[in-house]
């Protein structure tokens, strides 16, 4: 949600119209580097990560679609997740 707020300044006596935007962070979002389509149909997504390998994230949930990861490369520090992984959820009693 983009909030705009407008301004007026005086500057050597002009008045100048200027148009201030504000954006909210999104919480437990990363940024998409890639997404590729396999010749098979299969979608690949990339996203930057340097931190413990632990903490990656097993799946994304990107434009209505879930991805589960299916490798990483340390070298690169780039994560890859597939559009064809089956991901099993746990339901709490």
């Amino acid at each position: 949600m983009i909030i705009i707020n407008k301004c007026l300044d005086i500057y050597n006596n002009k008045k100048e119209s200027r148009v201030m935007k504000r954006a909210l962070k999104v919480e437990n979002s990363v940024i998409v580097n890639t997404v590729e389509t396999l010749p098979t149909g299969v979608k690949v997504l990339t996203i930057d990560y340097c931190g413990d390998y632990t903490q990656i994230p097993k799946a994304l949930l990107y434009e209505g679609k879930v991805y589960g990861r299916s490798g990483w490369n340390s070298d690169r520090n780039t994560v890859y997740f597939r559009s064809d992984i089956k991901l099993a959820f746990s339901i709490d009693k």
